[in-house]
């Protein structure tokens, strides 16, 4: 095997319910900084806000362009724009705080893997293009729900079956091909 490569296509949308849970909907990363200050990408939108009432990603990392939520907010709701409204107590009218961007690229498979689904530039996938999601190549945010895995496993196990009964015709050539060759070395004496 030559390589693998990351397939980043959308996976099904699992509903969560939960406010700051936003799946990507289409093409498009979300860009958070790193603690070195670089960028990273990510697909997973499993948001939270940390002490300091930044929007962050699970593992803490801010969301870029950086978004801080008043600590007397009683909801978020993000649409799928990408435009983040809070409500405060005794005021019906959200109010907007900030803007969620996607980042597309031209190869995302060129994309370097740092782990905990975090994506790195690379010259493979070419410069970060940043836009409003829903905007020309990009996808669209969904508030309340995350994207799931994009594997289809009855796809693959027949492909694994497929490999496997190829496996097994070229083991019983190659076992025929060894019985000939050891009547032919007998029958030679």
């Amino acid at each position: 095997m030559v390589g693998t490569q990351k397939a980043f296509t959308n996976g099904s949308l699992q509903t969560t319910s939960q406010p700051l849970d936003v799946a990507i909907s289409g093409a498009g990363f979300l860009q958070v900084l790193r603690p070195n200050g670089e960028p990273a990408y990510t697909r997973a939108g499993q948001l939270k806000v940390d002490p300091n009432g930044t929007l962050t990603n699970a593992q803490g990392l801010a969301i870029v362009p950086q978004i801080t939520i008043p600590q007397n907010a009683s909801g978020v709701t993000i649409g799928e724009n990408g435009v983040v409204s809070v409500t405060f107590p005794n005021q019906p009218a959200p109010q907007e705080i900030g803007q969620i961007n996607l980042t597309a690229f031209i190869n995302p498979t060129g994309l370097l893997a740092l782990g905990d689904n975090l994506f790195q530039e690379t010259a493979a996938s070419g410069a970060p293009n940043e836009g409003r999601p829903g905007d020309a190549a990009f996808g669209t945010l969904k508030q309340g729900a995350l994207e799931g895995s994009n594997v289809q496993v009855v796809e693959e196990m027949v492909d694994m079956i497929a490999a496997q009964r190829t496996y097994e015709m070229n083991t019983k050539v190659l076992s025929a091909a060894d019985n000939m060759l050891q009547y032919l070395s007998q029958a030679a004496r």
